[in-house]
């Protein structure tokens, strides 16, 4: 049997006591809830978030979703192409979302990577310069290719549009049985009683508490992204050792000599290179800076200047791109957009959590549990 939605304050959730409460409707969250109704199709589940599904804040909806194979770990790269099976069998499941997996190649000039291939020409390609002309002449206006480079290819790699993906996971898990309540904010204990505070909007826009719901629930799961470790501290009374950083995605806006697909899209795969990521964006790229070191407690990023003129783009990103000019001519071209303002651009807290891949944090002497993503969890997967 489905589960019951609850979108608006005035409708009441079916029950009071939950097995499991799964507070955050992002993917990392929304993943959790449909394994935990997979394995357990009878759990008394509830998914609390604050706004609608998927969240519309944060990680995953400014995701730039990458996936590829390309770990010197086997069993990461098994685990990679596992979760690419799990990708296309849930476009298959959720068509009236579009494609959750673009599986447009990644084309990798990283010198670990090229070495990687070099080892498994079974996993890999090895690309050489003439033949990445062929296959993407635009490669060549955006990557180095004025010396002699070869780059690996993974084939099967690409990008997941993030948010259907969560949207998916949302959707399977309510079939399955989970209730869902929408614009709910959430607080809680140790000892799991839940109180939500059941949002709406008032004749002025402006976001207020319609009611008060109080729940109780045997284990608690926290997903709710980077904030969710002030919310650990806040609620449980414990700090979670995990830190985190604001990442910035400008977009390199198409010029209009540049063919396009039939998909509208730029004909190329994804491009890795100096540590960037070139992902392609409706008719242009969103370039994927590498990640950065942990911002300090209470540090707000600021836009910098790039070429004198002042933009939205943080100054640690501007740094990295003067360092990968060389490497990258895309990053010189008069199309990068690197915003007005830090809000102009995609933007999300990124958690630094170890090889960048999900992890759990357990609430001590409680059933309770904080997950959180990691940059790599849509290479190998939302879970720990």
């Amino acid at each position: 049997m489905a589960g019951f939605v609850a979108n608006r304050a005035e409708l009441a959730l079916p029950r009071s006591d939950y097995e499991v409460a799964l507070v955050g409707g992002g993917l990392i969250g929304l993943a959790a809830a449909a394994e935990l109704m997979r394995r357990a199709p009878q759990t008394r589940a509830l998914i609390v978030e604050q706004g609608g599904i998927p969240s519309e804040e944060g990680a995953t909806q400014y995701s730039p979703g990458l996936h590829h194979a390309f770990f010197d770990d086997a069993e990461l790269r098994h685990r990679a192409r596992r979760w690419r099976e799990e990708l296309h069998a849930l476009t298959a499941a959720f068509p009236q979302h579009g494609r959750i997996f673009e599986p447009v190649g990644v084309l990798s000039f990283e010198p670990g990577h090229v070495e990687l291939a070099q080892r498994h020409p079974e996993e890999f390609a090895l690309l050489d310069r003439a033949e990445i002309r062929r296959r993407w002449p635009l490669a060549e206006v955006l990557v180095d290719l004025s010396v002699d480079r070869c780059a690996a290819w993974d084939e099967g790699a690409g990008f997941v549009h993030v948010e259907a993906l969560a949207y998916a996971y949302g959707m399977q898990s309510v079939r399955a049985g989970a209730d869902l309540c929408l614009n709910a904010r959430a607080a809680w204990d140790r000892g799991g009683r839940l109180r939500l505070e059941r949002l709406t909007v008032n004749n002025r826009m402006e976001v207020v508490v319609a009611g008060r719901t109080d729940l109780q629930a045997e284990r608690l799961l926290i997903a709710a992204g980077a904030p969710g470790l002030a919310l650990a501290e806040q609620h449980f009374g414990e700090v979670v050792p995990v830190e985190q950083c604001l990442m910035q995605y400008p977009r390199l806006d198409r010029d209009p000599a540049w063919p396009l697909a039939p998909n509208g899209r730029l004909a190329l795969p994804v491009l890795l290179d100096a540590g960037f990521a070139l992902r392609p964006h409706h008719d242009g790229l969103v370039i994927v800076p590498p990640l950065l070191p942990p911002d300090p407690a209470g540090y707000v990023a600021t836009g910098g200047r790039f070429l004198g003129v002042p933009v939205g783009l943080r100054r640690e990103h501007l740094s990295q791109i003067s360092r990968a000019l060389e490497r990258l001519p895309a990053l010189s071209l008069p199309t990068l957009n690197p915003g007005r303002t830090p809000w102009n651009l995609r933007r999300a807290h990124e958690v630094l959590t170890p090889q960048g891949r999900p992890v759990e944090h357990a609430i001590a002497d409680t059933p309770h549990v904080v997950r959180l993503g990691g940059s790599a969890a849509l290479a190998l997967g939302p879970w720990p």
